[in-house]
C-alpha cells in the first residue's frame, strides 16, 4: 500500500468518524457528549491533521529520493 493510499484511508476514516459523531450528537446533546468531543474527538482531529501533514512531507522526500537514485 502506498503512502498516498494510507493518507487517503486515514482521512476517510476520520471523516467517517466525524460524520457519525455529528449524527450521534443530534440525539445525544449533554455535558458528557461535549466532554467526549473536547477530550477525545478534537484531539484525534489534531493528531490526524499532524499525521496527514507528516505523510505529505514524507511523500515529497520519498519522491525526491527516488528521483536522485535514478
Amino acid at each position: 500500500m502506498s503512502l498516498a493510499e494510507c493518507r487517503g484511508q486515514l482521512t476517510k476514516a476520520f471523516r467517517d468518524l466525524w460524520n457519525r459523531w455529528e449524527y450521534t450528537k443530534s440525539s445525544w446533546n449533554d455535558t458528557q457528549a461535549e466532554q467526549l468531543e473536547k477530550r477525545y474527538l478534537l484531539e484525534i482531529e489534531v493528531q490526524v491533521r499532524k499525521a496527514v501533514s507528516a505523510m505529505d512531507h514524507m511523500n515529497i522526500v520519498l519522491q525526491k529520493t527516488v528521483k536522485e537514485c535514478e
